[in-house]
């Protein structure tokens, strides 16, 4: 390797350790503000800085406000249910219940009860009244995922109830109308599957009020350091330890894998590799799984542009994820960045990001009031 390679791998390491700072100090007041002792909007779970990240934290903000039914869209284990509830907990519904409900590992036959609830001896084994989900859920929103696994019978059952919000628990003959946010979530294109017959397009039309897309993993890389560190962090304060970080070889496998299983994946990594690190040691490749380990997947950039634009693109768009975390306070975000005011403010200059800080700052004042 030649002295000038040397120098750019030299290079790039330092900036990534500086990264892995920079993100250690802005997920722990993550951390913290999300506690249940702070009274936060939300948004601050959603961890990461890509565009798509960025489209979903501004479309909140738009349509918090509304009841409209709202339908959210990706693969598995990309965190649509953790969406759904910053979308409640930006809301006015943010001081009633969030209740979830998973269509996927749910009996056809027990769909109607485990929503609308069932009264003393609708079916063997119902020896008291029981309340469904819905009226659990009053005041608050009602998260629905896998629709897509519905029964026909019991797409028409949640049209109705979307359409009236009326609940009849099975066996009664009293009705009661429930004030709910209703929010849907599909891991497969319900369009394809209106044109194969197995999805009414009529419910299509009422859940997708507002539609929401989240793409895997892989579709946004700049995400996995933050979200790598995030997760690290929660388990080391969860499980008491206090680890060295990631060895370099141990990040590019960590960036170099497509992660299939998306963030649910790699929070299960993170979990994994905390608990069967030692105290005070680094994160070595051998502690990867396997397939993390054996993946030959080069780590480059996605436009393959290079490393000195890359790192700069890198600190720019972390910039934006700070100055927007914390409403555009220059000096709270200086904190948090390890850096002097002056040191920001040449930045905020040199990224001409002075736009995006107003913004934030009348976002960050919408919010208040």
């Amino acid at each position: 390797m030649g002295k000038r390679m040397k120098r750019r791998m030299q290079s790039a390491l330092k900036r990534l350790e500086v990264l892995e700072q920079m993100t250690v100090l802005y997920n722990e007041d993550v951390l913290r503000r999300s506690s249940p002792a702070h009274n936060v909007s939300g948004l601050e779970r959603l961890v990461g800085v890509s565009p798509a990240i960025r489209r979903i934290k501004k479309l909140i903000r738009q349509i918090r406000d509304t009841d409209s039914p709202i339908l959210i869209v990706g693969p598995t284990g990309v965190g649509k249910e953790l969406v759904a509830e910053c979308i409640h907990r930006a809301s006015h519904r943010r001081g009633r219940p969030f209740i979830a409900l998973s269509v996927a590992n749910l009996p056809a036959t027990l769909f109607e009860s485990e929503l609308f609830g069932a009264v003393r001896g609708a079916y063997s084994g119902a020896e008291r009244d029981r309340p469904g989900l819905a009226m659990a859920a009053e005041g608050g929103t009602l998260f629905i995922d896998d629709i897509e696994d519905l029964s026909p019978e019991n797409q028409a059952k949640i049209l109705r109830f979307i359409e009236t919000h009326e609940v009849r628990p099975l066996g009664s003959t009293t009705r009661k109308i429930v004030d709910v946010r209703i929010i849907t979530a599909s891991n497969r294109n319900l369009k394809r599957l209106i044109e194969k017959g197995w999805f009414r397009r009529d419910l299509y039309y009422r859940i997708k009020g507002v539609s929401f897309y989240i793409p895997p993993l892989r579709k946004r890389p700049e995400d996995i350091p933050l979200l790598v560190l995030y997760f690290f962090n929660l388990y080391q304060k969860r499980y008491g330890k206090k680890l060295r970080g990631f060895h370099p070889q141990t990040w590019r496998k960590l960036m170099a894998y497509p992660w299939p299983g998306n963030v649910r994946e790699l929070r299960n990594e993170m979990e994994r590799l905390v608990i069967l690190s030692r105290d005070g040691a680094s994160v070595k490749p051998s502690a990867l799984s396997p397939e993390i380990r054996r993946s030959r997947k080069r780590a480059l950039p996605p436009s393959g542009i290079r490393l000195k634009d890359y790192m700069a693109i890198t600190e720019r768009e972390y910039l934006k994820a700070i100055l927007e975390y914390t409403g555009g306070n220059v000096s709270r975000s200086a904190r948090l960045l390890g850096i002097s005011r002056v040191s920001l403010n040449q930045k905020i200059r040199r990224y001409r990001l002075q736009s995006s800080l107003n913004r934030f700052r009348q976002e960050a004042n919408n919010d208040e009031t």
